[in-house]
């Protein structure tokens, strides 16, 4: 059982993809609460964590669950990456946006400097945007993908721009 903790960058590498150093520790389960990610790159609120862990010490899976019970995501090991699976109630999109999108899920995988989200829905302005992306970083940063629109409330989406209407679209974006 672990409480109130501080994970930062580091940390969260070794977590992810560490080799366990002690063979005679065996532990088969690890809760911890209210955990805080001080990272350079990813922003979340605090967590809570189950982590499942093998006979060889290894991870086997993770459930994480934000402190206000809004988002939760499933973490399980895959070679040298980590596939996830994320739902959230709620979710404003990162990087400057004020979009929120209602009821996401999304799902992908994580390795060394890109993370792909093969597919993810939800539904924003009372429509539905499903797509995929790939974000890879190190030197340089890029992010792709495809997105689909379908059904989005065009007064929400551009108030002042249109009156009424819904709007349908597919875009690839780079």
């Amino acid at each position: 059982e672990i409480d109130d903790a501080v994970v930062n960058d580091e940390g969260l590498k070794w977590l992810l993809f560490g080799k366990p150093q002690q063979q005679n520790l065996k532990i088969a389960e690890v809760n911890a609460r209210n955990i805080k990610l001080e990272s350079k790159n990813i922003g979340i609120s605090a967590f809570d964590a189950r982590i499942g862990i093998g006979k060889d010490g290894h991870w086997q899976k993770i459930n994480l669950e934000s402190a206000e019970k809004k988002l939760s995501m499933e973490l399980q090991p895959m070679a040298e990456s980590v596939q996830f699976t994320l739902t959230a109630g709620s979710y404003p999109i990162p990087f400057g946006s004020a979009l929120v999108i209602e009821d996401l899920h999304a799902k992908g995988v994580e390795s060394s400097g890109e993370l792909a989200v093969t597919e993810f829905s939800g539904h924003p302005y009372g429509g539905v945007l499903s797509g995929n992306a790939r974000l890879k970083w190190g030197a340089s940063w890029s992010l792709n993908g495809e997105l689909n629109a379908r059904q989005i409330d065009a007064a929400r989406l551009a108030p002042g721009l249109m009156e009424e209407g819904k709007l349908d679209g597919k875009a690839l974006y780079s």
